[in-house]
């Protein structure tokens, strides 16, 4: 299963920026071992973010 998510250094921080500014976010649990969330943006679109620790490099793109 691939996951496709923007990397955050401070999840948390990101979390509690998000939902001061109206977009609750959803923690998910889906994939053990990595921590995630999601919400959406003002058009409808699901947005993840993941911590950073935890995402892996894409064979063939540097980070």
């Amino acid at each position: 299963m691939a996951i496709c998510a923007f990397e955050a250094k401070d999840l948390e921080g990101l979390a509690e920026r998000l939902t001061q500014h109206g977009h609750p976010v959803h923690w998910d649990e889906g994939v053990p071992g990595v921590r995630r969330f999601y919400t959406w943006d003002p058009f409808g679109n699901r947005l993840e973010f993941m911590d950073q620790a935890f995402a892996s490099p894409v064979d063939g793109l540097e980070r």
